[in-house]
């Protein structure tokens, strides 16, 4: 029997809000159970007050087929699901065809503490993390972005009463951009912009882009990561 998505949905919404989420973690195909499950599944044009909103699903396999049925539905938190959307959404290469920059790489557990800023009204979006050590004698702040329209930009980040400016990035159309603030040597000699090594105070960071007419068009704060 083929189970109905709104009833399921409603139990779902109907069950103890203490209970701990029974599905998580990434979409995945399980054969020896014959199930498939697929977290954070936004409901669209179904009706009943569910638009909008976010849920796991878990479908079970037919036979050895390939079509599966569903068989479970959990609400799941939107906040939670929508950063994961923008930071899937962030990392697709093939995002409006643009140019991926030569940075350390999303999705590490280096980025745990990473910010996704949403798409501005202009489209904009920004990455931004940042890392600091307990001796106060390293910093390092990235920040990647997107959707600018052509043009001169700078970064700008600020840890308590201190700023420092990128040197100013010619963009172009589509072009995905990274600016790097560090106190490694040997980065800095790779083009990064140089910062002390006590810069990052508090663990906090806020980066902004800067355009040629001194607009600032995104801006974002993040908590940094501590290394031990």
């Amino acid at each position: 029997m083929r189970c109905n998505i709104a009833l399921l949905v409603a139990l779902s919404l109907a069950g103890s809000p203490v209970l701990a989420d029974r599905i998580g973690g990434t979409a995945r195909a399980d054969f020896s159970s014959n199930t498939l499950i697929v977290p954070c599944v936004l409901v669209n044009n179904l009706g009943n007050g569910l638009d909008g909103r976010y849920f796991d699903v878990e479908l079970e396999r037919r036979g050895n087929s390939f079509n599966y049925e569903l068989s479970f539905v959990e609400l799941e938190d939107s906040a939670t699901c929508e950063t994961i959307a923008n930071f899937a959404e962030f990392e697709d290469v093939d995002l409006d065809d643009l140019v991926r920059g030569q940075g350390r790489g999303r999705g590490s557990d280096d980025d745990d503490n990473a910010v996704i800023v949403p798409p501005t009204a202009d489209g904009v979006r920004m990455f931004l993390k940042c890392e600091v050590d307990s001796n106060a004698t390293k910093s390092e702040v990235e920040i990647d972005v997107a959707g600018l329209v052509p043009g001169d930009y700078v970064a700008r980040v600020t840890s308590g009463l201190d700023s420092v400016e990128s040197a100013p990035l010619n963009v172009r159309a589509g072009e995905r951009v990274e600016f790097e603030f560090d106190s490694d040597a040997d980065d800095i000699s790779r083009g990064d912009t140089e910062i002390p090594g006590s810069f990052i105070q508090n663990q906090s960071v806020l980066a902004a882009i800067i355009n040629a007419e001194g607009a600032t068009l995104v801006s974002a704060e993040a908590r940094c990561k501590l290394d031990d």
